[in-house]
């Protein structure tokens, strides 16, 4: 939040994002598709800092169906206008 610190202090070229933001994103992205109680597991690992003027795209993939089951695997990804990782992750939901 104090662009003198990060340049000076941090090293970078101006104020990022806080990472849980990211996080926070994926975790919209599931609810506003699922409701949260069939969440059995959330799990996100953040790879880069959101910058000032970034556009944040999160994507969801179905990468695994357990037809024993009605669970299913979700890779998540949420990345920039650059195609740059923020951050990526996997749920497990049931239906």
């Amino acid at each position: 939040m104090d662009t003198d610190y990060a340049r000076n202090e941090a090293g970078l070229d101006d104020v990022i994002g806080y990472g849980m933001l990211t996080t926070a994103y994926l975790d919209r992205l599931l609810t506003n598709w699922i409701p949260q109680t069939s969440i059995r597991h959330f799990k996100t690992r953040l790879h880069a800092p959101t910058r000032i003027g970034d556009k944040i795209t999160c994507i969801e993939l179905i990468s695994e169906k357990f037809h024993n089951e009605e669970k299913i695997k979700v890779e998540l990804r949420a990345e920039t206008q650059d195609g740059i990782c923020l951050a990526a992750g996997e749920a497990d939901i049931v239906f």
